[in-house]
């Protein structure tokens, strides 16, 4: 994430950032970066009858950018005003926490570099990584008028894959932490007015198709929606809390033998957080069956299937996407199928399997003094975790 940042202030070994910038303008053409758990992302745009001229300079950029450290204090400002806001968040902490408990020291809010490793940082280490970033097999792909066989030739000439030397790690998986009692992580918000809490548990590898799928049921079943149990048993009939939603969260279909978790969260005011909490605990380990609340989940995904259809322009993305999880084609069309014929009995027997009688691990941010210590200790072991301990 730094190197994206650092990536939009800097120029060529040949020509400077204004003159770089100036002369991508006057063709119409843009390049910006990001960056995603799986990817590093090149994005240009512009016209199709100015692709040459337009390649020709990412070419300079990719192959010969050149760093600028005056440019890192502008990293460090960007830092200085993430930091400061993210220790102001309620909703910032609780997640940090939630990453911590779920992957330890694979947090990838430990893993990031802190304020103090950004001052000592230089430009050459970032540009290094963008050389070693454009080692990695990549995927490439276009949105325009070009002819196929002229967009390769072009990709060919102008883009160094030549510099393409190691296999992708993608997709990316982080083992999963599991807890064999009921453990209760919280930390301290003194000034909070709200509590965020989540759930976690650890569950088991779901290899299969149908028992995928199964798993999405269940997921829009219990937390997805208006429709949802946590939002009317929560939110609606009892007015506990704010926001509300709960998911199985799967490993990538590619890795059948990794397991996924079952996740929820919710916000609430301070005082009611043990009154949302007795709540929440008791559809996990006592989920009530509502039949009739079935094809209002079938409908939402119906409805959830045709909206992910990608945008024209993204449609190669989302193949390519779809190929790396292990999929040869789209799955919406098998699940679409199948939907018709799947019922409760499916969603309660995914919540046996995968969710029923396992130890539930709570996070809880919120302000002590306004949260019943004594009953939050009755969700299990209470462990307090302090800010330096979750984030840099």
């Amino acid at each position: 994430s730094l190197l994206v940042s650092y990536l939009q202030f800097l120029g060529t070994e040949s020509m400077p950032f204004d003159e770089f910038r100036s002369q991508l303008q006057s063709l119409g053409s843009t390049i910006t970066f990001d960056v995603a758990p799986d990817y590093f992302h090149i994005k240009v745009s512009g016209f199709d009858n100015y692709m040459q001229q337009t390649l020709t300079l990412i070419r300079d950029f990719m192959l010969h950018v050149k760093p600028d450290d005056k440019k890192i204090k502008q990293l460090i400002d960007e830092a200085k005003i993430t930091q400061k806001a993210f220790f102001k968040s309620n909703d910032n902490l609780a997640s940090a926490l939630v990453e911590k408990v779920k992957y330890g020291d694979q947090s990838r809010y430990l893993r990031r570099p802190s304020l103090g490793d950004i001052r000592k940082m230089k430009g050459k280490e970032l540009i290094h990584l963008f050389k070693t970033t454009m080692q990695y097999a990549c995927d490439i792909h276009y949105c325009g008028t070009l002819p196929v066989d002229t967009m390769t030739g072009y990709i060919r000439h102008y883009i160094p894959i030549a510099k393409i030397k190691k296999l992708s790690p993608a997709p990316f998986y982080r083992e999963l932490i599991g807890y064999d009692e009921p453990t209760v992580f919280f930390i301290a918000m003194p000034d909070a007015s709200q509590s965020i809490i989540y759930s976690y548990i650890k569950g088991d590898p779901v290899s299969d198709l149908p028992s995928r799928y199964k798993a999405l049921m269940f997921s829009i079943y219990f937390g997805g929606g208006m429709s949802s149990l946590l939002f009317q048993e929560i939110r609606e009939f009892r007015s506990l809390a704010y926001r509300t939603n709960g998911r199985y969260q799967l490993a990538p279909y590619c890795m059948p033998d990794k397991p996924g978790y079952f996740t929820t969260m919710l916000s609430t005011q301070s005082d009611k957080t043990t009154d949302a909490l007795t709540v929440l605990d008791e559809l996990i380990r006592n989920m009530p069956e509502k039949p009739a609340r079935i094809e209002a989940v079938k409908q939402f995904l119906i409805n959830k299937v045709h909206n992910d259809y990608p945008a024209f322009r993204n449609i190669s993305q989302k193949v390519a996407s779809l190929r790396l999880d292990g999929f040869d084609h789209d799955p919406g069309e098998d699940f679409l199928q199948s939907l018709e014929a799947f019922s409760m009995a499916d969603v309660e027997q995914f919540y046996l399997q995968h969710v029923h009688n396992r130890p539930v691990t709570y996070v809880v941010s919120g302000n002590p003094k306004r949260i019943d210590m004594k009953k939050l200790a009755a969700f299990g072991k209470i462990i307090k975790v302090k800010k330096n301990e979750i984030c840099k």
